[in-house]
């Protein structure tokens, strides 16, 4: 993502000064989308994608905090090196116990969610 952040950022500093280097970055910069029959619908991503991304954002940040919050508060107490490597230890210890019990029921639910989810594709598409 910062690879292509910085790829844009130079490719438009380049099309500004010169405009042969311009032409072959210019499949880089994002264009305006417009659907057709609707007035002032120009915008660069669509609305769906626009929602989902936003979604996905949140989650990952809840996700961050639910995984990460307890190292953050043991290191931010100022507990000593040797209690943060006793905590840490013992929280990879117990989530590994966690992973393997829960692992089957995992992929069981995974399979079966994918199932499902299928089959109310097909029946969309016959309805």
């Amino acid at each position: 993502m910062l690879a292509y952040s910085l790829t844009l950022v130079i490719s438009t500093e380049l099309m500004k000064k010169e405009n042969s280097v311009g032409s072959l970055m210019s499949c880089l910069i994002p264009k305006k989308l417009s659907e057709r029959n609707v007035e002032n619908a120009d915008y660069y991503v669509h609305e769906s994608m626009m929602k989902t991304t936003k979604d996905l954002t949140i989650i990952s940040m809840l996700k961050f905090l639910l995984t990460e919050l307890e190292k953050i508060i043991v290191v931010s107490f100022g507990s000593s090196l040797k209690a943060v490597a006793e905590f840490t230890l013992i929280s990879n210890l117990g989530s590994i116990i966690a992973r393997h019990l829960y692992a089957p029921v995992e992929e069981v639910c995974y399979n079966l969610f994918a199932h499902n989810n299928q089959d109310e594709k097909s029946e969309n598409v016959k309805g």
